[in-house]
């Protein structure tokens, strides 16, 4: 069973009530705390157990009424119950509107709405109402795991909001013999006592000094940097990896369809090509539905002929289907347990929260593929599954890390050239290519017609000289080819040739623009992700035939522990050469080294900003 404790429950804090005359008593809040919650666990020997959540919390904002004012608990009715014990909103007068507990909606959880008859869970829901700027809200749940999850164990984890000044108190119960796995980080304290058998586990934090406004931009998922608990009855990731392999024996069989189908894909192919062409088919041809990876959507593949009838399924089926594939074939296959996300540190302890996603690992060749993403080329991790600690549930368990990153390996160019007519329009033409990482975000971004026209209408608007223009690409779903832009642009009477804001490019390298990564005069609190990558920007400038250039900018470079700007101007046959490039090298850099990135970020402003000037040329009337 998996609780997600505050963010589980949509920002509603949890807190310890005590009962008064069939009344809760009156929840004391510390000055600045907005909220405070309570998990009460008791864990089985048999992997059974149960929770009791009492969640309080002070509407501070108008912003967070929404939020506020509604509780999600999604579970799995063959494994689980859910109840609500008591809800009630107070006012500043003191007024109480009691919550009926029969109100809660019960309804398919939209994973089971995704694909029927392979999730089965629910989510309850209840309104709270009359929630207003000043109302506290109180909210008392249980849920009790009934049946243990056999691939997975008893697993929770519980955290503090980040930016929300909260008091975290969770007590866990369990019998002294049954090893527990147990890890914190972040400001959690713990103490573990053992009496009479039983094992008592007490934990609290505290969040101070932080609101809605102590969020940065750039900064790391939240995960990363609240107090965050964690408790498994898994003896270690081996463990999960081997429940896994048990349950899952068998889900790969080769049926006749599937055999016939991988002949028909592969046509001949063998090896790593083979491999490769059921990937891409696979790709094209079953529906990705996103259940994500977790105890009650469960952790145990549907069979692969199932998932072939069905064309969908989430990321365990893609694998399976794909194992069942590459097996026709005689190409060995490894499912990998991964989390897919921006987080970047590894959980504290062995737990399911570790993990959200299951990709593929080819001893054969040394690849991982991500058979999920239809845009991601075979044997390519994007971002977010890279140097991440990774589970091989196999037959022989196994921890390992994904591949990391050196900037060579995400490099986006664009080359281009602009002319600028007598009467100081512009036209111009580029085209851009990318390294395969990089191809994934821009065909995800650029997959329709439709967005391909917004993009390119945004991208010249936002020009120093803003224009109009056209952009076409090579077929964002066929991931064997390269994915390459061609655009073209004009501005009417753009600039004053006297002088007038450096031109430049469309610009549909994936990074975030430079403005976005200034300092913004406050001191830095928490770290800011980057991405290794490499982007250039290569293109002429022509002027009218009469004309010459009489000012240029000035050629930029600055260098630190963040990276590299860098810009060179020089003229050629009557034109400006423009080359620049961005080097970004860590993933990641920390709240004390933002400095460095202030300082690319100011130099790649100010040398776009740079002006130019043109004036006739020696011998022209």
């Amino acid at each position: 069973m998996k609780t997600y404790a505050v963010s589980l429950l949509l920002g509603l804090s949890l807190a310890c009530v005590s009962s008064a005359s069939g009344r809760a008593a009156e929840t004391i809040f510390a000055e600045g705390v907005e909220s405070i919650f309570h998990d009460d666990l008791v864990i089985n020997a048999d992997e059974t157990g149960r929770l009791i959540e009492v969640m309080d919390r002070r509407v501070l904002r108008t912003a967070d009424i929404s939020d506020a004012g509604k509780f999600s608990y999604t579970y799995d009715p063959d494994h689980q119950t859910f109840r609500i014990i008591e809800a009630w909103v107070e006012q500043e007068d003191g007024k109480r509107t009691e919550v009926a507990p029969e109100t809660v909606l019960i309804r398919p959880s939209r994973a089971s709405e995704n694909a029927p008859g392979f999730v089965s869970t629910l989510t309850a829901t209840l309104l709270i109402p009359q929630v207003v700027v000043g109302s506290k809200i109180h909210v008392k749940v249980e849920s009790h795991t009934f049946k243990p999850f056999s691939a997975t164990g008893y697993n929770a984890f519980f955290f503090a909001p980040l930016l929300r000044a909260s008091d975290v108190n969770v007590t866990i119960q369990a019998p002294a013999d049954l090893p527990l796995s147990l890890g914190w980080r972040n400001g959690f304290k713990v103490t573990d006592t053992t009496q009479a058998g039983q094992r008592l586990i007490r934990a609290t934090a505290q969040v101070r000094d932080v609101s809605v406004e102590s969020e940065e931009r750039h900064m790391p998922p939240f995960v990363d940097l609240m107090p965050l608990l964690t408790v498994s009855t898994l003896k270690g990731y081996e463990d999960l990896g081997r429940r896994y392999h048990v349950l899952a024996a068998g889900k790969d069989a080769v049926t006749p369809e599937i055999q016939a189908l991988a002949d028909q894909v592969t046509a001949g192919k063998t090896g790593r090509e083979a491999a490769q062409s059921l990937y891409d088919w696979l790709a094209r041809n079953i529906r990705y539905v996103a259940v994500y990876l977790s105890d009650e959507a469960g952790y145990v593949p549907h069979d692969a002929a199932a998932v072939l009838k069905a064309g969908y399924g989430d990321c365990k089926d893609h694998v399976v289907l794909l194992q069942a594939l590459l097996k026709a074939r005689g190409i060995r296959s490894e499912p990998v347990i991964v989390k897919w996300t921006q987080a970047r540190k590894d959980w504290p302890a062995p737990e399911t929260g570790a993990f959200n996603h299951m990709i593929l690992y080819l001893p054969d060749y040394d690849l991982y593929a991500n058979p999920t993403d239809k845009f991601a080329p075979f044997g390519v991790l994007d971002y977010a599954l890279t140097d991440k600690q990774v589970l091989h549930a196999t037959a022989e368990p196994t921890m390992r890390r994904t591949p990391g990153l050196k900037p060579e390996d995400a490099v986006f160019t664009t080359e281009g050239a602009i002319t600028i007519a007598a009467d100081g329009s512009m036209t111009g033409t580029a085209t851009a290519t990318a390294t395969p990482l990089l191809s994934i975000y821009l065909r995800h971004a650029l997959s329709t017609e439709k967005r391909r026209k917004e993009g390119m209408k945004t991208a010249a608007a936002d020009l120093p000289q803003p224009s109009l223009g056209q952009l076409t690409t090579t077929d964002p779903q066929d991931i064997d080819l390269p994915f390459d832009l061609t655009m073209s642009w004009r501005a009417a009477r753009a600039v004053r040739l006297s002088g007038f804001i450096m031109p430049d490019l469309p610009d549909f390298a994936p990074n975030d623009p430079p403005q976005t990564y200034l300092d913004t005069g406050e001191a830095r609190r928490f770290p800011v992700l980057l991405g290794p990558k490499v982007l250039n920007w290569r293109f002429t400038v022509t002027p009218p035939a009469d004309r010459s250039f009489v000012v240029v900018p000035d050629d930029t470079h600055v260098e630190n522990a963040a990276g590299s700007y860098e810009a060179h101007y020089r003229s050629q046959d009557g034109s400006l050469l423009v080359s620049r490039r961005l080097v970004l090298k860590p993933m990641e850099m920390s709240a004390d080294g933002y400095a460095a990135v202030d300082a690319l970020a100011r130099a790649w402003i100010e040398d776009q900003s740079s002006v130019v000037a043109l004036r006739k040329a020696p011998g022209k009337s």
